[in-house]
């Protein structure tokens, strides 16, 4: 149990200096700055998950908006054929 114990402690020795070595003052300060970088990259990917969405409904709606036009051109065309004007 003292093994364990003393094995614990240089564990938690050896995680204060590598963050003190990445600019931190304290294991839990760096914790603190973890879970809030977290916290902001899911908000990140929520929001670029939506912008995407939109991007691909924006995107549907020109489609169609081109093929209803090319629907209308391609009728106008069929019944200027069909009414004979073309000899």
């Amino acid at each position: 149990m003292v093994k364990l114990q003393a094995k614990i402690d240089s564990m938690k020795q050896d995680l204060s200096i590598i963050v003190q070595n990445y600019g931190y003052k304290t294991v839990k300060e760096f914790i603190t700055e973890y879970k809030a970088a977290k916290t902001k990259y899911s908000d990140y990917k929520i929001k670029l998950s939506e912008c995407q969405n939109q991007e691909k409904r924006e995107s549907i709606k020109e489609k169609l908006k081109f093929y209803q036009m090319s629907a209308k051109e391609q009728n106008r065309h069929q019944s200027y054929l069909n009414d004979g004007n073309i000899r």
